[in-house]
């Protein structure tokens, strides 16, 4: 991974074989920023995807082996147990063109990933919402 200083935050360069959102996450905390959203685009492989099911409380998972297209990603950078968390959904294609999209739990990176980091001037912290059954943003 590369980066550079913008205004506002950052801009990255992920390489082949990064793996997403865990290099985010990794570069908030390297850099010592707390809380941040970003944007991106690229191509990932081998991605697991979710689903949030709201009456079961819990994420419906599916894996897309092979390439795929990274259309748009989005996260939001927030600190949980501590430790800088990537909160991201993206939306991919593949050859056929169509656009699959969800909260991203993992793919690695297959040939770049642009991504700006928007950097936030307070800390932001997730806390589990028990009604709820995720850690929500906590203002």
């Amino acid at each position: 991974m590369q980066s550079i200083e913008v205004e506002g935050g950052h801009l990255l360069r992920l390489d082949i074989g990064d793996r997403l959102p865990d290099a985010l996450a990794r570069f908030c905390r390297e850099h010592e920023i707390p809380s941040a959203t970003a944007e991106g685009l690229g191509a990932l492989r081998d991605v697991v995807l979710g689903y949030f099911d709201v009456e079961k409380k819990i994420y419906e998972r599916t894996e897309l082996p092979g390439s795929w297209e990274l259309l748009s990603l989005f996260a939001d950078v927030a600190t949980w147990e501590g430790e800088p968390f990537a909160h991201t959904h993206v939306v991919l294609s593949g050859p056929d063109f169509v656009a699959r999209g969800g909260h991203l739990f993992e793919g690695t990176v297959s040939v770049t990933a642009e991504i700006r980091v928007w950097t936030i001037d307070r800390p932001v912290r997730r806390t589990l919402r028990p009604e709820i059954g995720l850690h929500l943003l906590d203002f």
